[in-house]
């Protein structure tokens, strides 16, 4: 049934919040996003710095194929799979604000399962021809090895890193956001550590950087 917006009086205007309030509001739900994502672009910029730390001779090689690795799974898989997950915000949302929690779930739970679906299929798209749509692009030989490692490797940690969005968006209509914050800012530290163990210490180059990355979204 539709709320009757002509029974709304001046009195009412007394239970809405202040400008002060509402910016303060805003704000509190802002911070924890946008530290959420500086901090997954942190990841990756973490294994650039390892990489080219480790092994300045070849450093050209292994961040090219990086690089080109990241910007393929960005952009083909991670922001379709994104736009996916965006729909649990709005669904939520709308339980949310009917104060049905139950719905919420619901919307979560399928949600997640739609994109983990997709994330595999994309996953084992991925894992054998990847590399050769890369190659449209690339033809140095080196590189797209190099590449067709990162990207298996790199397909699991995406499907962990959707996992974990799907839950952040939840907790974004909660108005949790600090949560999250909270456990994705201990998990860079975390990344820091696997980075030095896999890359520095075993010095393992490309597998090392797809298994840190992996670790830290778990």
């Amino acid at each position: 049934m539709k709320e009757d917006l002509s029974s709304f009086t001046e009195e009412d205007s007394d239970d809405l919040p202040t400008l002060r309030e509402s910016i303060k509001e805003i704000w509190g739900l802002v911070i924890p996003i946008f530290l959420n994502f500086v901090c997954w672009y942190l990841q990756q910029t973490v294994v650039y710095w390892f990489i080219g730390w480790k092994y300045p001779l070849d450093a050209k090689v292994f961040l090219s194929s990086i690089g080109m690795a990241n910007a393929y799974m960005n952009s083909v898989v991670f922001s379709t799979g994104l736009g996916i997950i965006q729909a649990i915000d709005t669904l939520c949302s709308n339980a949310y604000g009917a104060g049905n929690y139950y719905l919420m779930g619901i919307y979560l739970h399928r949600g997640r399962l739609i994109s983990m679906v997709f994330c595999f299929l994309m996953g084992v798209f991925n894992f054998f021809y990847g590399v050769n749509v890369i190659g449209l692009f690339v033809t140095e030989p080196e590189i797209l090895m190099n590449v067709s490692i990162y990207i298996k490797l790199n397909s699991i940690s995406f499907f962990l890193l959707l996992v974990y969005n799907s839950n952040q968006r939840y907790m974004n209509v909660l108005r949790k956001a600090h949560i999250t914050t909270r456990i994705v800012l201990s998990t860079i530290i975390l990344h820091v550590l696997w980075c030095y163990i896999f890359i520095g210490i075993l010095d393992l180059s490309i597998v090392g950087a797809g298994l840190a990355m992996i670790l830290t979204q778990i």
